[in-house]
């Protein structure tokens, strides 16, 4: 038996809410197991296209400074 499921995961726009931020943590951790994504990369990856506005331009500031200076991506 074959189940289709059609959810979306929320994007987080740097709002300074722990409650939210956590229950967007552990929705990204359940979306996770379910397809058996065990690659922290790949979950990086998939977490950033939730990202929205402020916290995606912060995200990927961090990510070319981590770049500039190491050598490699996060």
């Amino acid at each position: 038996m074959k189940l289709y499921v059609k959810f979306e995961l929320p994007i987080y726009d740097g709002e300074m809410n722990l409650e939210k931020l956590d229950n967007l943590i552990k929705q990204l951790e359940v979306y996770f197991r379910i397809p058996k994504i065990v690659d922290e990369s790949a979950k990086i990856q998939l977490a950033t296209l939730r990202m929205g506005e402020i916290t995606l331009i912060w995200w990927e500031s961090k990510t070319q400074s981590y770049l500039k200076h190491k050598g490699k991506m996060i």
